[in-house]
């Protein structure tokens, strides 16, 4: 059944998330030709892991005939457009950050600066991917199409505030002391819209919790 086949493909993010690691691990370590190799390999799988997600979770379960949704062209499910972009956002970010780390002078020294801080930007990325798949998956469990409106839209938040907490990691400063008083300034803005995100990210999380719990 549907729900057979997505543990199938919980496992296999799984595996593909073990895949991401080895590739850092590479970047750090590794010369240009094995981070390639590492790149291609994570690519490879993260694509067959957003087909079989895709199938599975477009399949609705049985409605009344009210509120029946065409069967030839079902819509992709909220859960799996936050899904596809948060896996596109960090699998496209790690590529970006490799390629700036194999180009010698200051575009490598960016890169090793920032890296950190992009890297603890999409820490929640995939557990947040799973919560958002558990949601959809208890709403299919209890024979309905979507889970509450507000869920939704909850999925969606959680998934730009991961979005700007990288945009934000992408501007660091090292020394904001020397810097002109707009640096400063854009620095204190960037710092703030940085932790507004990650507060608003638990805050979401914690909505998807209540959202499965409460779903009827």
């Amino acid at each position: 059944g549907s729900h057979g086949e997505m543990i199938q493909q919980l496992h296999l993010q799984q595996q593909q998330h073990q895949q991401h690691q080895h590739a850092v691990a590479t970047t750090k370590h590794g010369d240009g030709r094995d981070e390639a190799t590492a790149a291609a390999s994570a690519w490879q799988g993260t694509a067959g892991l957003l087909r079989g997600l895709s199938n599975t979770l477009s399949r609705s379960p049985p409605l009344p005939s009210s509120a029946m949704i065409p069967a030839s062209q079902p819509p992709l499910a909220p859960s799996m457009q936050c899904v596809m972009l948060l896996t596109v956002v960090y699998f496209n970010v790690y590529l970006f950050m490799i390629t700036c780390s194999a180009v010698p002078g200051a575009t490598r020294k960016w890169a090793e600066r920032i890296f950190s801080g992009v890297q603890h930007a999409l820490t929640f990325a995939p557990m947040l991917c799973v919560m958002m798949i558990s949601v959809r998956l208890r709403a299919m469990q209890l024979k309905k199409y979507d889970p509450q409106q507000w869920a939704q839209e909850a999925m969606f938040i959680a998934t730009f505030a991961v979005i700007v907490q990288v945009v934000c990691s992408l501007f660091r400063i090292e020394d904001v002391a020397d810097t002109t008083i707009a640096s400063k300034v854009f620095h204190i803005i960037v710092l703030v819209a940085k932790y507004v995100a990650a507060s608003v990210l638990f805050v979401t999380v914690g909505a998807l919790v209540v959202a499965v719990m409460t779903l009827s």
